[in-house]
């Protein structure tokens, strides 16, 4: 079972969405702000960082950008 729930936070800059799955919880972020793809990059090269120096952090999978939004 799939679920799929809007957060309610974190609404000025993402919307931010909690996907449970069976293998555990995802977080999806996004967000059409242009400079935003540059602060997501950001964002996970200090997650890497972070998760190499052994510091328990929340891995990020993916980042990038939809071409043809719904």
């Amino acid at each position: 079972m799939i679920r799929i729930r809007l957060s309610k936070g974190g609404k000025k800059n993402n919307l931010v969405y909690k996907i449970v799955i069976n293998d555990g919880d995802v977080i999806l972020r996004l967000s059409n702000r242009e400079k935003t793809l540059d602060l997501y990059k950001k964002e996970k090269w200090c997650s890497e960082v972070a998760i190499n120096a052994g510091v328990p952090t929340p891995k990020i999978f993916d980042i990038g950008i939809i071409d043809d939004p719904i």
